[in-house]
């Protein structure tokens, strides 16, 4: 289905607009809004190996009982959002914006954007779920909130490629460390749970600053670390970009791993 300067609004079912979405395109000038759903899917219901990809127009004020707020993803589909907005979808669940589903990939670039989605728990911009990743090339993602936290990804045991584009709202990541920053513009906080063997993030051969926290519970705190990508030469002061903010530690680098670590202070 290919959208192109179309409108689909004010729907309300136990899964919104449209069941079964397969492969569903969206271009400048239309509108998936002011839908509602008894349940889960405020707008969209996916199959499993499905995609979306919005290439302009609004997905706005979407609104689900239960979990994504715009989509419900079976899993194993791929989002590509290159314009246009995603902004003021609800869920009652997880996901004020989408459910991915299981092995799903986000795409962001351009100048899409997503933002002031709720949520009541997760994230309120998209909730990942369990080996699905996200790569961000451009785009902007803030002010999206989980009661009244500005939270936009969730992620358990999934992947994270963030080099470029704008993320105001934080990140949280659970469940091992594939994650990796780049040249992006991040002012949110990114969360690291260690809850698995895995103890190494990831950033680009250049990468800009961000803060971050990650859980000391774990028995891999110790041995968190960042690894640069090849070709990384350490340049004094390099490490003043990864602002720790778990009180009594701060980055160093360690020039015998080629790493930058956490110490006490």
């Amino acid at each position: 289905m290919t959208l192109n300067g179309a409108s689909i609004i004010n729907n309300t079912s136990d899964s919104g607009a449209i069941w079964g979405g397969g492969y569903i395109t969206m271009n400048e000038g239309s509108k998936i809004s002011h839908n509602s759903s008894t349940g889960s899917a405020g707008a969209i219901r996916m199959v499993s190996g499905g995609s979306f990809t919005i290439n302009g127009g609004e997905i706005n004020y979407n609104t689900a009982v239960a979990d994504g707020g715009v989509i419900w993803g079976y899993g194993s589909s791929t989002y590509n959002f290159n314009g246009g907005e995603m902004a003021y979808n609800t869920a009652g669940g997880v996901g004020g914006a989408i459910y991915t589903g299981a092995n799903s990939v986000v795409n962001i670039s351009g100048d899409f954007e997503m933002h002031d989605n709720t949520a009541a728990s997760g994230a309120g911009g998209i909730r990942f779920v369990d080996h699905s990743s996200l790569v961000m090339t451009g785009g902007k993602v803030y002010n999206n909130m989980v009661n009244g936290e500005d939270i936009a990804f969730y992620f358990y045991n999934g992947n994270v490629d963030i080099s470029d584009g704008e993320l105001d709202d934080n990140l949280n990541y659970s469940g091992g460390n594939g994650v990796t920053i780049g040249a992006a513009d991040i002012t949110g906080i990114i969360c690291f749970d260690l809850s698995t063997n895995h103890n190494t993030a990831y950033l680009k051969k250049e990468f800009n600053a961000f803060k971050f926290t990650v859980n000391e519970s774990s028995a891999n705190f110790a041995q968190f670390n960042f690894k640069p990508d090849a070709g990384y030469v350490y340049v004094d002061g390099d490490e003043d970009k990864l602002v720790c903010l778990n009180s009594g530690y701060e980055t160093y680098w360690d020039a015998t791993t080629s790493t930058f670590r956490l110490k006490a202070i």
